[in-house]
């Protein structure tokens, strides 16, 4: 049989759509899991809605619980051409 260990494991922030972020990143500590991912969008992390001050404090509360962000779900819903866009890559790049 093949054992999977929770360091191969993440969880994801989309069952809590009706909690606050910071419940979700204290039970995945406390369930022992290392990775998290995050759902691209409202209310925990639609970068549309987000300053660069906001996304920073994200970072900080995953890494003050001893997690790291492996992947936020990328269906961000706008005009590829548009600033908002760029922003929000930039935004991005600021968390991985």
């Amino acid at each position: 049989m093949i054992t999977i260990s929770k360091s191969q494991v993440s969880v994801m922030n989309i069952q809590y759509d009706y909690y606050p972020l910071e419940k979700f990143l204290d039970d995945a500590a406390r369930a022992g899991v290392e990775h998290v991912e995050l759902w691209g969008a409202a209310p925990h992390f639609h970068l549309e809605d987000m300053t660069y001050t906001d996304v920073c404090r994200v970072r900080k509360q995953i890494e003050e619980r001893g997690l790291s962000l492996e992947i936020t779900d990328g269906r961000y819903r706008v005009d590829p051409t548009s600033s908002v866009l760029q922003s929000v890559e930039r935004l991005y790049d600021v968390l991985i």
